[in-house]
């Protein structure tokens, strides 16, 4: 089987080559991959705070240099569930979508967000949902540019209301669903985050409705 270079693939603009990437280049993904899923597991076994790049580099039996090769730090392991959450929605969500209104394809938009959420440790997400972390606001990202088309293209359709921008729409979907999410984890993820989103982002959604 051939395995492809996607990190390669989205640099290049998503352009499809049939150039495979060597035993060497699938060996450092693997590594890689290896890494961040150890991490991943610890952290949301005994806590961000409370697993250190030592045990790190014993669970996945790994040198000390090798995991400072393929990450600079423990918080850039945690910064790399955001890239792949881009990856994730700049792909299998772009084109996973099916709903053909543009209101209907925003709340299946977040549909997909609760979905990706719930996969998250409860822990987890609260280190994620600290205020000293930035990254969920982080202009330009591929997760919020995907919703600024959906809105974009449901303005020029005139299904939604053009009273406000795409992006100034986005930023405010986007601060109710992590509310949304926040609360989710504060009821330690007791109710269905799914239902509550298609909800509440379906009452929202529809004040911009073009009728």
């Amino acid at each position: 089987m051939v395995v492809y270079n996607l990190e390669w693939l989205k640099d290049t603009g998503g352009i499809v080559v049939t150039k495979p990437i060597t035993k060497r280049q699938k060996q450092a993904i693997d590594t890689k991959n290896k890494i961040y899923n150890v991490s991943i597991a610890l952290f949301e076994k005994y806590g961000y705070d409370n697993v250190h790049i030592k045990d790190i580099v014993k669970e996945a039996n790994i040198s000390v240099g090798t995991f400072y090769h393929y990450y600079k730090s423990k918080e850039d392991v945690f910064y790399e569930i955001y890239v792949r959450a881009d990856y994730y929605f700049d792909t299998t969500v772009r084109e996973g979508l099916k709903e053909e209104y543009s209101i209907d394809r925003v709340v299946e938009f977040f549909d997909y967000y609760a979905a990706k959420n719930m996969e998250t440790d409860i822990d987890t997400l609260r280190q994620m949902l600290s205020i000293n972390n930035k990254n969920y606001i982080k202009k330009g990202r591929a997760m919020q540019n995907v919703l600024i088309e959906i809105i974009n293209e449901g303005q020029k359709r005139g299904e939604i209301i053009d009273i406000e921008t795409p992006e100034e729409l986005c930023e405010k979907l986007f601060i109710i669903a992590r509310g949304i999410v926040f609360d989710w984890g504060l009821h330690d993820g007791d109710y269905n985050l799914r239902d509550k989103m298609k909800h509440f982002i379906g009452e929202f959604i529809k004040m911009f409705l073009k009728k």
